[in-house]
């Protein structure tokens, strides 16, 4: 592959997941609060599977790899708390008894913060005793995360519907996660990119979704 083409590797995967969404049969209409809600919950794990080729790719100490992280768990906090604050009757979800979509989904919020904060270095040095024993463990619960939030998204049954669109998005995920053995590619990123490709991303879904007719 061409060094300079992986620069599209990035932006599309993301806009890839949000097309799927758009294309399944379930296509009403469900406001604006929920449409822009639901889009930060897409947004986070496109940006989860862009993190794991990035880190597959051999640059999970990259700076990049950092901002990548961040960029996850400000995105995740930030579609928790627009349902948490703006809709406090989904605190119903965080109960005993609760839909097992929104344990999965509680399961891998729990899982990235625990990515998150195994990865700075002073926890990392007291906690493992080599960084191939912290990588290794790095990699297990990010394999995790990214399956729980799956589970999460597709049993939600919000835009993912149909069988198809569950075979497709977890093709892709799983070639996510192989692909930096099948391509030879830059697997840097320039994050203008990837901010300009989330803001269309998220932009579109939810004006296409306001557009559409309550069903």
């Amino acid at each position: 592959m061409i060094r300079g083409s992986s620069k599209i590797i990035w932006p599309a995967s993301l806009l890839l997941v949000f097309a799927l969404a758009l294309l399944g049969s379930s296509l009403h209409g469900d406001g604006w609060f929920w449409a822009l809600g639901n889009s930060l919950g897409l947004l986070v794990y496109a940006l989860l599977l862009i993190l794991v080729i990035n880190g597959r790719g051999g640059l999970g100490r990259s700076e990049r790899h950092r901002w990548l992280g961040i960029a996850v768990i400000v995105t995740l906090v930030g579609h928790c708390a627009w349902f948490l604050i703006g809709d406090p009757i989904t605190l119903e979800y965080l109960k005993l008894g609760a839909p097992h979509y929104m344990v999965a989904g509680l399961l891998s919020f729990g899982l990235l913060l625990l990515l998150s904060a195994s990865s700075l270095v002073s926890y990392r040095g007291r906690s493992y005793s080599t960084y191939g024993s912290f990588r290794n463990w790095h990699k297990y619960l990010s394999v995790l995360a990214v399956v729980t939030a799956l589970i999460h998204i597709l049993l939600s049954g919000l835009y993912f519907s149909d069988y198809w669109q569950w075979g497709v998005l977890m093709l892709v995920s799983i070639g996510v996660y192989f692909a930096p053995k099948w391509l030879k590619a830059d697997y840097s990123f320039q994050r203008p990119y990837i901010v300009l490709a989330a803001i269309a991303a998220v932009t579109v879904f939810v004006l296409i979704r306001m557009m559409q007719i309550p069903g």
